[in-house]
């Protein structure tokens, strides 16, 4: 499922979804998904699940010399909810990174 399909459509509390779109963190750690690499313009959801962040350091490189630490075209099997009216991401399950020929598969764990 393409992130602006989720935004478009009603979602029921704590649905899970798998989505397909471009993984982006910050260097300050706030995770996103977008529809569209490189469009400031594209649909994107929130990641809430501060798991995230901790695994992806843990098992994938970090981009260098970039905006963000990781911006990879990837999928993530996660649960959706609302945060004051809009879509997020609150829970990720598992997320797999397609980087090049590579790809990881991390599974999100409590630290």
């Amino acid at each position: 499922m393409k992130v602006r399909t989720i935004l478009d459509s009603p979602v029921s509390i704590d649905e899970h979804a798998t989505i397909n779109g471009f993984l982006r963190v910050t260097g300050d750690g706030r995770c996103f998904l977008s529809d569209a690499e490189h469009d400031d313009n594209a649909a994107v959801l929130e990641i809430e699940d501060d798991r995230l962040y901790d695994n992806l350091i843990d098992s994938v490189p970090c981009m260098v010399g970039g905006q963000f630490l990781y911006d990879d075209r990837a999928t993530v099997d996660a649960v959706l909810s609302c945060n004051e009216g809009v879509v997020v991401i609150s829970t990720v399950n598992c997320v797999e990174i397609e980087r090049r020929e590579k790809k990881f598969t991390i599974s999100v764990t409590s630290k």
